[in-house]
């Protein structure tokens, strides 16, 4: 979890903005149109901090990789020694900052629901779009606005708008992310009457695997007797599933038709 999703898949594409040359967005709140990414200082603290984490990874893989750690060890360390005899690490409980994580695992939950929004709609990889963002707290208008260029870059967005009204936006598919509502306009982006079909077409499948689902739950010689693991695996599918269904509902109702 730590390496392929924590590092790898956020770290590493967090880090991307400090190490390449990127223009901030056009956020209600930086218009700076300032070019990240060539401080050389910022960049040589961010492939420090690389090295590290991913040396330190390798140590704690070894005793059960022991080959392959050692062959990628060897190619990135300026130590001149195998990794058996390297110091292995040792917990800092010093350098963990909870509020910094609390914060970062906002950023990475509102980009993550911006994704599926896209992914939902289809929208296309190389399309970018603008969101409007629902904000009630100033501890979360913060956390936005310092982190608007990993949500433009990472969720490929052109626009961020703050605003603390309630009102819907028209035309828009939205997302909520605790006490935050994110809704990503659509105009332009999709044609709604072919959007409003295959979601409804979905729909209908989804309502055939949860009637599944239901029926095997309801089943009490099922429930006591099969394999619990089983058991558990029907019940989180059956979970996962009416998630899915609320969202595209929710969707559907976004574009002014019931379901």
């Amino acid at each position: 979890e730590f390496i392929w999703s924590k590092y790898c898949d956020w770290y590493v594409e967090f880090s991307k903005t400090r190490l390449y040359p990127v223009r901030s967005g056009t956020s209600c709140y930086d218009t700076s149109n300032r070019v990240y990414g060539t401080d050389e200082k910022a960049k040589l603290i961010t492939q420090k901090i690389h090295l590290e984490v991913l040396e330190n990874i390798l140590k704690l893989l070894h005793p059960i990789m022991p080959f392959i750690t050692e062959e990628i060890f060897q190619n990135i360390t300026e130590q001149k020694k195998n990794i058996m005899v390297s110091d292995y690490p040792k917990f800092d409980g010093t350098k963990i900052n909870e509020t910094a994580e609390k914060e970062i695992q906002k950023v990475i939950e509102i980009i993550t629901a911006i994704r599926n929004i896209r992914s939902v709609m289809n929208i296309k990889l190389s399309d970018t779009v603008d969101i409007v963002v629902k904000i009630n707290s100033k501890e979360m208008k913060k956390i936005v606005s310092e982190n608007s260029l990993y949500i433009t870059s990472l969720a490929k967005v052109e626009k961020i708008t703050l605003t603390e009204s309630s009102q819907k936006q028209k035309h828009s598919a939205s997302a909520i992310v605790g006490d935050v509502e994110i809704s990503v306009l659509l105009e332009g982006k999709i044609n709604f009457e072919l959007e409003r079909k295959r979601l409804e077409a979905q729909l209908v499948k989804i309502n055939h695997e949860l009637q599944t689902y239901e029926t095997k739950i309801s089943n009490k010689n099922f429930m006591e007797k099969a394999d619990p693991e089983e058991v558990v695996r029907v019940k989180q599918k059956h979970q996962e599933t009416q998630d899915k269904k609320k969202k595209i509902e929710n969707i559907i109702k976004d574009f002014g038709g019931g379901v």
